[in-house]
Parts: structure tokens; C-alpha cells; sequence
């Protein structure tokens, strides 16, 4: 699992570049954290090897990871 948090100056480069890199070296689970829209998305890798969005979190929602069962995280918490 990774979490990426997106750079300001760098966002097009996480979100094509690096997500097609994780996803070939198949990295299960990738979420990027947007600060500036105080978002996380969340993508697994699915069955044919290519990410699918499990989705988009925001404010008071917790994020709960597919990868690690017991990890879960507070967004109030993130972005506060």
C-alpha cells in the first residue's frame, strides 16, 4: 500500500506517472491525499492487474484500508 500525497507542483506527475508505475509494479493499493481539497482517493488493484477506484473520501469520513484490515483513518484527523 501507498500513500501519496499530491504535491501542488507536481500533481499531473502523481496522478498519471506514479499511478501507472505503482500499478505496474503492482502495488495493491494506492491512495492519493489531496490537501488542497482535503480528499483521498483510494484505488486497488483488481483481478486484471489494473487499479479501480474504491473511492473518494472526504471530511468527516474515515478511511478504511482493503490491504490492512485494522487501519483505518479519520479525515478529521488529516486534514485539521
Amino acid at each position: 500500500m501507498i500513500a501519496e500525497i499530491v504535491s501542488p507542483t507536481n500533481g499531473p506527475y502523481d496522478r498519471i506517472k506514479k499511478f501507472n508505475l505503482y500499478m505496474r509494479f503492482g502495488v495493491k493499493e494506492y491512495w492519493l491525499v489531496h490537501p488542497k481539497f482535503k480528499t483521498v482517493e483510494v484505488n486497488v488493484l483488481n483481478e486484471e492487474e489494473l487499479y479501480e477506484q474504491s473511492g473518494i473520501y472526504k471530511g468527516p469520513d474515515v478511511v478504511f484500508s482493503q490491504s490492512f484490515p485494522d487501519l483505518a483513518v479519520d479525515l478529521k484527523d488529516v486534514f485539521a
